[in-house]
C-alpha cells in the first residue's frame, strides 16, 4: 500500500511511512503544533545549530510513534524548515491514528 491515507503528511510505504514534517526550532512550545497544508507542525526548543533540532526532531517523532530511534531517518530538508522523515517498522494506518491523537492533544 503507497499512497495518502486521509491525513496529508503521512506518505504510506510497504515498511513504513514518510512523515512531511514543518519544523520549528528554538520553539517556545514543544510536542505536535497542528498541521500546515501537507505537513505536519512539530515545535522543538533546540536551537537550528549544529544538527541539534533534527537530533530534536528524530527524537520526539520516535517517542510520538513508539519506534526506536534508529527507525527514523531524515531523508530531505537537512537545513530547512520543511523536512521529510523515513519511519521504518510501523503500520501506516497505526502512525494515521497516533498522528491524528496527538493532534486531538493539542
Amino acid at each position: 500500500m503507497t499512497g495518502d491515507l486521509g491525513l496529508a503528511c503521512i506518505v504510506a510505504l510497504p515498511d513504513g511511512i514518510d512523515l512531511l514534517v514543518r519544523a520549528h526550532a528554538g520553539s517556545k512550545r514543544t510536542g505536535v503544533l497542528g498541521t500546515v497544508g501537507e505537513f505536519l507542525k512539530l515545535g522543538v526548543s533546540a536551537p537550528p545549530e549544529d544538527g541539534r533540532a533534527n537530533e530534536a526532531l528524530v527524537e520526539m517523532i520516535a517517542k510520538i510513534l513508539d519506534v526506536r530511534r534508529s527507525k527514523v531517518s531524515l531523508l530531505t530538508g537537512k537545513s530547512a524548515n520543511k523536512k521529510r522523515f523515513r519511519i521504518e517498522g510501523i503500520a501506516p494506518l497505526a502512525a494515521l491514528a497516533t498522528i491524528l491523537g496527538a493532534l486531538a492533544e493539542k
